[in-house]
């Protein structure tokens, strides 16, 4: 979460109150850990719950060796390793093993191009002091979100929208509009949202908010590549399933305990047969429903 005073003069010790609130709002998100940091114009705030590197030096708002970038940052990057080894050849040195140190060393090193090289499920804020600016970024599908609001010369972000309602002076109008589509979708589309004002960072996006102008911009950084079709047969049941392994194998790095939720469905039964060869005697965690026709919890004791 984050609050950047465009206009100057704001009251910071009001603004720093405020990110504190927005951050009590994800508090069941990131229960580990909290942080703020500020300089002239912008605040930074971070609840992190901790899966990788577990010390306090991997904590966030994380700021570079150099001091020039500050980054807040939620997910994980699924090829963080690779990309640790080829930003150490290129002469970085970390200080943590996290993803997030990756993510600051790989600003510096590839800059915007950063975007195009990530595996993972991510949103995050980097704020170049150099440069004057705030980039910000969210995975290629939008598993994690990202809401931004710029309003009274006061830009603010978060990863959910009763957070962004805290960092506001006043709670912003109802959009009926978004209402409407809600009903009918069962989803808000695009970039709208259920307040006028508050606007989602679309997935593959990423966005920069210039300091000095106080001009937002974003752009597209990733489009789907669809493949030619190929028959039903052995090479597409190898290719499923060479590719679910490794989507699962990349998703079980962590230092503190992990688990599967199985609904005993085919999806989530596949995912834990996987994860189980991968790591035998996995957690699994079930939901069961007194209703029968609702309940698979039968399956997923099979499973």
């Amino acid at each position: 979460a984050g609050i950047v005073d465009l206009l100057g003069g704001q009251n910071q010790e009001r603004i720093a109150a405020q990110v504190a609130a927005m951050l009590e709002t994800v508090r069941e998100r990131g229960p580990d850990a909290s942080g703020i940091w500020k300089t002239a114009g912008v605040t930074l705030g971070h609840r992190r719950l901790r899966v990788i590197d577990l010390s306090p030096e991997a904590d966030q708002p994380m700021v570079s060796a150099s001091g020039d970038e500050v980054l807040v940052y939620n997910g994980e990057i699924y090829n963080h390793h690779a990309l640790r080894r080829e930003l150490e050849q290129l002469g970085h040195r970390f200080r943590t093993r996290t993803d997030t140190e990756v993510l600051l060393c790989g600003y510096r090193e590839w800059g915007d191009d950063l975007m195009r090289r990530l595996s993972g499920m991510f949103a995050f804020a980097l704020f170049d002091r150099t440069a004057g600016r705030l980039l910000l970024a969210r995975d290629r599908l939008g598993k994690k979100p990202l809401y931004t609001a710029l309003t009274d010369g006061r830009f603010v972000f978060g990863s959910s929208v009763k957070c962004i309602v805290a960092g506001l002076d006043r709670t912003p109008e109802i959009d009926y509009q978004a209402i409407y589509e809600y009903l009918g979708l069962f989803s808000i589309p695009e970039d709208h949202c259920v307040y006028r004002g508050v606007a989602k960072l679309l997935p593959a996006h990423y966005a920069i908010l210039d300091l000095r102008t106080g001009e937002f911009s974003s752009q597209r950084y990733w489009s789907p590549q669809l493949s030619p079709k190929i028959g039903w047969g052995e090479e597409l049941l190898d290719r499923v399933e060479t590719t679910l392994r490794d989507a699962v194998r990349r998703r079980l790095e962590s230092d503190v305990p992990l688990a599967v939720f199985l609904s005993g469905g085919i999806d989530s039964s596949l995912i834990t047969a996987m994860a189980s060869a991968e790591r035998p005697g996995v957690t699994t965690l079930s939901a069961r429903f007194s209703q029968a026709s609702h309940d698979e919890g039968t399956y997923a004791r099979e499973v």
